[in-house]
């Protein structure tokens, strides 16, 4: 049991005390067999929740703007409808931006639930984040400082920590 084994049941023989104990152990351990998957349970619900939650955060954040610019179209037809053109393609190209953000959310839920299992390699942390952030550098709505330090040397997946570098990043603009 004490290897996380809670399936593990005592033969009920000696009789008197000793039996009882025996059965209370293993009432014991099937009781906290129940317990652990329950709670194995509960602690899927919370992270589908919480994930659900951040989704449904992330989608809001873009309907905005499509919202307002679908407004903006209306009220320019009925009040303002020789600038319509005009708005239409200023607003017509927010709102594709928008569901571009979408379609990318979307892409990448889908990718979270089939991630790929990680390749570790031994490499340089500080040569991969330094490698996302060149990308970054020079777009000029803000700047990026990175002070790489001393690391030990340990195996990660490239790939993976590069999306999570290019997503801080992303979503820190």
């Amino acid at each position: 049991m004490a290897s996380g084994r809670l399936e593990t049941r005592l033969e009920e023989r000696g009789g008197g005390e000793v039996e009882d104990l025996i059965r209370a152990f293993n009432r014991m351990s099937e009781e906290l067999e129940v317990k652990q998957r329950l709670l194995l349970q509960a602690e899927r619900v919370a992270a589908w929740q919480e994930i659900a939650r951040h989704l449904a955060h992330e989608i809001k954040n873009p309907l905005t703007p499509i919202r307002t610019s679908i407004m903006n179209l209306r009220v320019c037809l009925e009040k303002a409808p020789l600038r319509f053109h005009e708005v239409f393609q200023e607003s017509s190209g927010s709102i594709l931006e928008e569901v571009e953000k979408l379609r990318h959310l979307a892409d990448e839920f889908s990718g979270f639930a089939r991630l790929p299992s990680p390749a570790l390699k031994p490499g340089d942390l500080n040569a991969v984040v330094q490698k996302c952030l060149n990308l970054y550098q020079n777009n000029g709505s803000a700047t990026i400082h990175f002070d790489p330090g001393e690391l030990p040397q340990f195996e990660f997946d490239s790939e993976q920590i590069s999306r999570v570098i290019h997503n801080l990043v992303q979503n820190a603009y």
